[in-house]
């Protein structure tokens, strides 16, 4: 082996031994021989658990570094920030830097569908093969044994086909989806000792719209395991937690809800929430101010009225009654001047909303609009 390793002009004896080990079915029986002799099983798994774990620290400590674009500062918050957002991008950087922890979490949250596979390569003694997916398929193909290792890797290094991620989920899908579920109540039995993890529900091959659910379920579920990793190694890595914390603080989440999503590495914190939104809310004032000093606005207003009443209002405490006034700001073209607005005059002179109303009603419509629009040279 030592005259294998370093000889500088290996012999034809040598050249034959080296093309003998390098097949696949060899280096299969190689493997084999180690994993099933006593003294040499442990330390192959030992290997094989070193070389994977140092691939998966290698890869996800890319991701840790600034340049990456995972950290995110709440104290610095601006709204480009999250318009700018895209989980497309944020999957393909995962994906291009962590080809190696992307494809194992595919694997991961896919179990059932590659089992039986991963079973058939142990029992044939085949540990060349990758278990992945193809295009269109939730299932993994086996190549045969007698291919080559190029001809093996490059036939079966495409993962699943989650370009397909995103696809609006329409009512057919939620009633596929309540189906299965009836389907499942009805089945009890389990086929080849697989089950899904829906309950008592045997698992089926996905077709269709199940299959593109799954696909687009995996795609998600990936993106928010890599970011409570990343989180969770480096807390200032909270790109996905901030816009989940944001979208969590417009949708009136309650705050122990926000504190749960936070200890699960999904969320930031509620009190960083808080300064996030005083800070877009300052960012927000400037950047209105900084519209509205150069341009010619129309300002909408509308009175409305609010009653706050107590859980258990009295006569004495009927509850509160708030008048309220909101404005809206329209911004106009550039080099629009307030004799260019007469329009506004001439339509509230003739709204049916006007108690003063002095000339008769305008009967809307698209025709007379552009007529109006053109009379008063408002464009």
């Amino acid at each position: 082996m030592y005259a294998y390793i370093t000889e500088l002009q290996p012999t034809e004896a040598i050249l034959a031994l080296q093309r003998q080990l390098c097949s696949p079915p060899t280096l299969n029986v190689l493997i084999l021989t180690f994993l099933n002799t006593p003294q040499t099983s442990s330390a192959m798994y030992q290997i094989a658990h070193n070389i994977a774990l140092r691939t998966y620290a290698c890869e996800l400590s890319r991701l840790l570094l600034p340049s990456a674009g995972f950290q995110f500062n709440v104290a610095h918050a601006k709204p480009s920030h999250f318009s700018e957002f895209s989980s497309m991008k944020m999957a393909r950087t995962f994906e291009e830097l962590c080809q190696t922890v992307w494809k194992l979490f595919g694997a991961l949250l896919n179990i059932v569908a590659i089992q039986k596979e991963a079973a058939l390569a142990n029992g044939q003694g085949d540990y060349l093969t990758k278990l992945t997916y193809r295009n269109q398929a939730d299932r993994p193909s086996l190549p045969m044994p007698d291919v080559s290792v190029a001809d093996a890797m490059s036939d079966i290094d495409t993962d699943m086909p989650d370009e397909d991620w995103g696809i609006y989920i329409d009512e057919d899908i939620l009633e596929d989806e309540q189906g299965e579920a009836e389907l499942g109540e009805r089945n009890s039995a389990p086929i080849g000792h697989v089950w899904s993890a829906a309950t008592g529900a045997p698992w089926q091959k996905a077709q269709g719209k199940a299959l593109r659910r799954q696909l687009e379920r995996t795609y998600v579920r990936r993106l928010a395991l890599f970011n409570i990793c990343i989180n969770n190694s480096n807390m200032r890595c909270n790109t996905l937690q901030a816009v989940v914390g944001m979208f969590a603080h417009s949708t009136n989440t309650s705050e122990r809800t926000i504190e749960f999503l936070s200890h699960a590495g999904l969320s930031i914190a509620p009190t960083s929430i808080n300064r996030m939104v005083d800070r877009l809310s300052s960012e927000a004032r400037l950047l209105f101010k900084d519209e509205l000093s150069g341009l010619v606005s129309a300002i909408g207003l509308d009175n409305l009225e609010v009653r706050f009443d107590g859980e258990q209002p009295t006569p004495e405490n009927p509850g509160q009654l708030v008048s309220m006034t909101s404005a809206a700001f329209f911004p106009l073209h550039s080099g629009t001047t307030k004799e260019d607005l007469r329009v506004c005059e001439e339509l509230w002179a003739r709204s049916p909303f006007n108690p003063h109303r002095s000339l008769p009603p305008v009967v809307f419509s698209h025709d007379r609009l552009m007529s109006m629009v053109l009379k008063m040279s408002f464009l």
